[in-house]
C-alpha cells in the first residue's frame, strides 16, 4: 500500500484510535493501523506480527480488534445498507424472474494485480465480491 493510500486511512479512523496509555509507550494511529492491516493482508500470526512490529502479542491481537471495531464504524459512510422498503422490491424483482425469498446476488471475481519486484509470486490477484438487486446494481 502506498503512502498516499495509507495516510487518509490513518487519518479517518484516527479519532476512533488514538490512544493514550498509562502503563507503556503510546503506539501511534499509524502503527494501530499498519498492524492491523497487516494482520488482514497476510495469514500471519499474532507472533509473527508482534515480531514484525515490536510489540507484543496480546497488544497486537488488541489493536486488530480496536482498529476493525473502528473500521465497522465508518463503513456505514462508504457502504449503504438497504432499508426495509428497498428489499421488499429487491425480493420481489427476484420472485418475478423465478427465484422466491433472495435478497440480492453475490459473485466474486479475481483481479489481477502486479506485486512488487521482490516476492512477485505472493501477488497474484485481489478477490472481489459484490452482491447486486434484481436490476443488476
Amino acid at each position: 500500500m502506498s503512502r498516499l493510500a495509507f495516510i487518509p486511512i490513518v487519518d479517518e479512523l484516527r479519532e476512533y484510535i488514538q490512544k493514550d496509555n498509562k502503563r507503556g509507550p503510546v503506539i501511534s494511529p499509524e502503527k494501530r493501523v499498519a498492524i492491523t492491516l497487516w494482520r488482514l493482508a497476510t495469514p500471519n500470526a499474532f507472533r509473527c506480527i508482534s515480531q514484525l512490529f515490536g510489540v507484543g502479542r496480546t497488544t497486537a491481537w488488541a489493536i486488530t480488534h480496536d482498529v476493525c471495531r473502528a473500521i465497522g464504524r465508518i463503513l456505514p459512510r462508504y457502504i449503504k445498507f438497504p432499508t426495509a422498503n428497498y428489499l421488499q422490491e429487491v425480493r420481489q424483482g427476484f420472485l418475478a424472474m423465478g427465484m422466491p425469498q433472495a435478497n440480492g446476488a453475490i459473485h466474486g471475481t479475481h483481479i489481477p494485480i502486479k506485486g512488487p519486484v521482490d516476492n512477485k509470486d505472493d501477488y497474484i490477484s485481489v478477490i472481489m465480491q459484490a452482491t447486486v438487486d434484481h436490476k443488476s446494481r
